[in-house]
């Protein structure tokens, strides 16, 4: 009986990111037949960092076929390089630890203090890593528009069309954003769908 409820309260955790990649990737694909293709991104996009890989060579595929920029906003750090520093830290403090206690002497407390302290540095850059990989900072334009230099419509720096992923922070009425290829600046919020 304890068995079938672990397996009634696990099989949700386990079964629905893949659920939920691959409905988010079948709605790109009837948004792609209405021609919204920026939604069709978008929607992409998502069951890609949900783990659809099918969905990275379709995103790749339209942006080619509509004559957007490739270069991918999502260069940052590998998001295990993190953890594995920490790791070694970690590693660190015990080996310190376990060779004091070998000698019989007392370890020193402000190497032990310097060991924990950038083990912990390395836990919260793991930690950040791990949550821009699962919810990075995008958004997708929906209509061809303009980065901004400033929070105004006066100062356009460059055009944006249709479809652009671009890394984006802030919220309400303009947001700021870097595209891949270096340009940055401000984009009107309406003209954007977020990714949450």
């Amino acid at each position: 009986m304890r068995r079938v409820l672990l397996l009634i309260f696990l099989l949700p955790v386990f079964s629905s990111p893949v659920e939920t990649s691959s409905r988010a990737y079948n709605k790109a694909i009837s948004y792609l037949r209405q021609g919204n293709y920026p939604e069709a991104i978008f929607w992409w996009r998502i069951s890609w960092i949900r783990g659809e890989r099918r969905a990275e060579p379709m995103i790749r595929s339209l942006k080619r076929r509509l004559g957007i920029r490739e270069e991918a906003p999502l260069s940052q750090a590998h998001p295990d390089l993190p953890a594995v520093l920490l790791l070694l830290a970690l590693l660190g403090l015990f080996s310190y630890s376990l060779l004091a206690l070998v000698k019989k002497k007392k370890p020193s407390w402000k190497i032990t203090l310097f060991l924990f302290l950038l083990a912990l540095v390395f836990f919260l850059w793991t930690l950040k890593q791990r949550a821009y990989y699962l919810h990075p900072p995008l958004c997708v334009v929906k209509e061809n528009g303009k980065i901004y230099s400033a929070p105004s419509r006066n100062f356009p720096v460059e055009d944006v069309l249709a479809g652009e992923e671009l890394r984006c922070t802030g919220k309400g009425e303009w947001l700021r954003v870097e595209a891949g290829w270096g340009a940055a600046g401000w984009i009107p919020g309406d003209i954007v769908i977020r990714l949450k």
